[in-house]
């Protein structure tokens, strides 16, 4: 099969392990996100079970009584750390709709555009990640 010189090709999607940045940088930014959240409640906990022969695990001792007064202890800082991931959860909704869109952005389309090309590229295709209306073919 031949192909003319002028003829226009569609883009061929690519396989995954030919964007290595774009799919490190998604990874990346899920793992992040996912230790700025749970580290706080993770570290305190940490902290208040130090000392205590089998760490956390004696939380569930006993029925979990010393969980209901973990969770009691806990009471004051809650509203607070609620709020703040919250607010984390918003940024890393946003980020890694972005870090979706750039990485099926460089699985579609296998040209080099350089990161700012990338980034426009993928930024522009975020409002639709994000969109909650269903569309349905008439």
């Amino acid at each position: 099969m031949t192909r003319d010189a002028g003829e226009l090709l569609p883009d061929v999607p690519r396989p995954w392990w030919r964007c290595p940045a774009a799919l490190t940088a998604f990874h990346a930014q899920r793992t992040f996100f996912g230790f700025a959240m749970a580290w706080p409640l993770a570290s305190w906990v940490a902290g208040t079970m130090k000392g205590r022969s089998g760490t956390d695990a004696t939380l569930f001792d006993d029925g979990g009584v010393l969980l209901a007064e973990a969770l009691r202890v806990f009471a004051p800082v809650a509203r607070p750390l609620a709020a703040a991931s919250v607010a984390l959860l918003l940024i890393a909704f946003v980020v890694g709709h972005a870090a979706l869109a750039a990485l099926l952005d460089a699985l579609a389309h296998p040209r080099t555009i350089g990161l700012l090309g990338r980034i426009g590229a993928a930024t522009s295709a975020v409002p639709s990640f994000c969109s909650c209306r269903s569309h349905r073919s008439s």
